[in-house]
């Protein structure tokens, strides 16, 4: 089982990642290729000499400042926690997810799209209504593609331990926008047959929480997770300690 959810979670991360050309800051933020890969080096020396055994790359790609690993873990994300369990677990706790999101959102699940090709990578859009954005920039609607739905004429595929929300749901959401380019790498390796069928915007989705009132519940939907207002306020801070909207602006 540990394999399997491992496997879902790798493939996730290169289907589900955001693309080069929509990192906001990203290009922007550097004249040069030379200065993109100055930056890179630099962030890569600061993790290795903090000792983490997560890939700098990984942490670089997912914009995790360990600048900030005292703050974050005052929070409630403790990045050496995540170092020594990150190659079984992966990314999967509420606060925690929020360090591989590119936004983390409380919607309402206005409707779905199938797609039942079997040479599709996203079986499922479900177009969301946001009420309020806690990372990332703000948005009045999204597209969030699920690898889950039918399948052919008949059939269905379903990962079982992947996040899913529904029509009509209210939930707090973590997203990642999809990458395009990964997608193309994943194909060259042998880890993807299917075609990217989603659009420049779309996102993958990490954790859903459903909101009951003013509690939000844990990602199966069975036990309250905590008030509302505190996550909000837990998810702002944390949000506001990564910046990954600046961090290509940042030095290391």
């Amino acid at each position: 089982m540990k394999n399997q959810r491992l496997f879902a979670l790798l493939v996730g991360a290169l289907l589900a990642a955001r693309p080069v050309c929509a990192q906001l800051p990203a290009r922007a933020a550097f004249a040069s290729d030379e200065a993109a890969a100055r930056h890179r080096t630099a962030f890569a020396a600061v993790v290795r000499k903090a000792g983490f055994r997560f890939p700098a790359a990984m942490f670089y790609k997912y914009r995790i400042d360990v600048t900030k690993e005292a703050a974050l873990r005052r929070a409630g994300c403790d990045l050496r926690e995540l170092d020594r369990r990150i190659r079984i677990d992966g990314p999967g706790g509420f606060q925690e997810s929020s360090l591989f999101a590119d936004l983390v959102v409380h919607g309402t699940v206005l409707s779905l799209v199938p797609d039942s090709s079997r040479s599709a990578c996203y079986h499922s859009a479900y177009r969301v209504r946001v009420a309020e954005t806690w990372q990332g920039r703000p948005a009045d609607t999204l597209t969030v593609r699920l690898f889950s739905g039918p399948l052919g004429n008949s059939g269905n595929i379903t990962f079982a331990e992947a996040p899913r929300i529904e029509v009509g749901e209210e939930a707090i959401l973590h997203l990642r926008y999809v990458d395009f380019s990964e997608n193309e790498e994943a194909k060259k390796l042998g880890l993807s047959l299917c075609t990217n069928n989603a659009a420049p915007g779309d996102c993958g989705l990490l954790l859903a929480s459903p909101v009951r009132g003013e509690w939000v519940l844990d990602h199966y939907g069975q036990r309250p997770l905590a008030p509302l207002a505190d996550l909000r306020r837990d998810l702002q801070r944390i949000a506001a300690l990564l910046d990954k909207e600046h961090f290509y602006q940042k030095e290391f």
